[in-house]
């Protein structure tokens, strides 16, 4: 083969790969999956997909013994607010970590904005479950817990919502097991 008709079938084949990735990012973001507002990386979203949408991590977390990969963005705009947030793919996403910096005065009216909105998103899967505000976690701050169940309760996604009002933060945590 020539080297023009091997350079043609590579220029062929990155753009091909750049509309499946497109595609992808596209149909993956309208379903706002892990229910972060102003977010579009779902839950099962491959880690390089994640840096092509989001750009180079501000850190990486390596979590060799587990073969997962937590990438890490600071300064994100979630739910309004200044905030960060970290993916964690293994094969793809499976975990989204996000910490939301509130001001005092707007602390107990965000919190409940973020609960709603998230409820709102996940009320319309099969198998939500609402716990709705726990008591307090272990360190004692209030706690939103809901989700999905699938599969006999073998698979489905777990949302955590924690109100941290001494240090004005508010910590979501979902997970998806598959």
């Amino acid at each position: 083969m020539s080297k023009k008709i091997i350079k043609t079938f590579c220029v062929i084949l990155v753009l091909v790969l750049l509309v499946g990735i497109g595609c992808f990012i596209y149909v993956s973001g309208s379903q706002n999956e892990v229910g972060i507002e102003e977010e579009i990386i779902n839950f099962k979203t491959p880690g390089f997909v994640v840096e092509l949408i989001k750009g180079k991590p501000d850190d990486i977390i390596d979590m060799s013994e587990s073969g997962s990969t937590g990438y890490k963005y600071y300064n994100q705009s979630l739910f309004g607010e200044k905030g960060d947030i970290t993916y964690y793919s293994n094969v793809g996403v499976y975990k989204v970590n996000a910490d939301i910096y509130v001001s005092p005065d707007k602390i107990d009216e965000s919190f409940e904005y973020i609960c709603q909105y998230m409820k709102k998103i996940y009320s319309d899967k099969s198998g939500f479950y609402d716990n709705g505000l726990v008591t307090t976690d272990s360190m004692g701050f209030p706690m939103y817990n809901m989700g999905t169940k699938e599969n006999g309760n073998a698979t489905g996604i777990v949302v955590t919502i924690i109100l941290n009002d001494m240090e004005n933060i508010i910590t979501i945590s979902a997970g998806y097991c598959y």
